[in-house]
């Protein structure tokens, strides 16, 4: 079977997150004026001032799976389709 390489070419880089456009960005555009675009034509906001790290004790660990196992006894006991349309999420 033949494989199949593309050749490099000109075009559209495939990201424009490179290190040399990040070391280039804050010179380009101060905090201030950063904070502006964020907030004023992004409609973003700023919700925390700092990353938290999440981790969790043993304990709360132990808690989640206890009641996954629950709900997947809860579903599965009805042989319910139901258990795949729970989404949960972490924030």
């Amino acid at each position: 079977m033949d494989h199949f390489k593309d050749e490099p070419r000109a075009g559209r880089p495939r990201t424009a997150v490179t290190s040399e456009n990040i070391e280039v960005v804050p010179e380009l555009i101060g905090s201030a004026l950063t904070e502006i675009i964020l907030h004023d034509y992004l409609g973003l906001k700023k919700v925390t001032c700092c990353w938290v790290p999440h981790s969790l004790h043993e304990v709360q660990k132990q808690d989640r799976v206890d009641y996954c196992l629950q709900m997947l006894e809860k579903f599965d006991g009805s042989k319910s389709n139901c258990v795949y349309d729970i989404i949960t999420g972490d924030e």
